[in-house]
């Protein structure tokens, strides 16, 4: 659950505790996905196959539901080729297909998946605006600029603005959480930096924190799974990665 108003904190707050004690207790990256599917926070459309992909798709339940609808599903790799009548795919197989199918290509993107290279997010006079909690860019831009603009060596920013991999499978998974959680705990040591962030509307799920009433018993239960585990999952994370 994405939704960052106090109306959704067990949805929100709580599922992100039920992540992090997935993540505390998981025995491998299979295991982990398994658990994170268990409570609701990972979704497979087709739960007899295991995807080999994660670009941090978002999607409801509803939605998901409404996809495992569709029966004809054609999984043979990549398609190389949309010619009239006809898919080729990468591995040599063809398939004839009505004449006037409708195709739609949903694998466009703006981002490349397929790179874990990174370079200083500060260069002498070159700013480089990268992910620094993923999948949230537009924080992470607002976090660059706020360096840029309150530390004056590119040392200091770089310190606190370390580029965070855009994950493009499973296992990718586990080192962008761990890369988000390691910057977390740098930001968490500087003031000024944790306040602004704190107060930064793109990081609304502190708000919500902040405005939720955590003296009933759900929201201090949600509370003391997020402590119980957040040690616990930062270090089975690097045994993870």
């Amino acid at each position: 659950m994405t939704q960052t108003s106090v109306d959704f904190f067990e949805e929100s707050i709580g599922g992100f505790a039920n992540q992090l004690e997935a993540i505390a207790n998981a025995e491998s990256v299979d295991d982990l996905f398994d658990r994170l599917e268990a409570c609701g926070y990972m979704l497979r459309i087709d739960q007899s196959q295991r995807p080999t992909m994660f670009h941090f798709a978002t999607s409801s339940t509803g939605e998901v539901e409404q996809l495992r609808k569709i029966s004809n599903v054609i999984s043979d790799g990549r398609v190389t080729e949309i010619s009239e009548g006809q898919l080729s795919f990468a591995n040599g197989n063809k398939l004839e297909m009505a004449p006037d199918t409708l195709y739609i290509d949903c694998t466009a993107s703006a981002v490349d998946f397929t790179s874990s290279q990174s370079r200083p997010v500060f260069e002498d006079k070159l700013l480089t605006i990268q992910g620094l909690r993923m999948p949230n860019l537009c924080l992470s831009a607002a976090i660059s600029a706020y360096a840029e603009a309150n530390y004056e060596d590119d040392e200091t920013r770089n310190r606190l603005c370390q580029p965070v991999m855009v994950p493009n499978d499973p296992a990718g998974f586990v080192k962008t959480t761990l890369g988000n959680m390691m910057n977390q705990a740098t930001w968490s040591g500087e003031p000024g930096l944790s306040k602004f962030i704190a107060r930064n509307r793109l990081d609304a799920f502190l708000e919500v924190i902040s405005h939720a009433d955590l003296s009933t018993e759900v929201n201090h239960a949600i509370m003391n799974k997020l402590g119980t585990h957040l040690g616990q999952a930062m270090a089975n994370l690097q045994k993870l990665a």
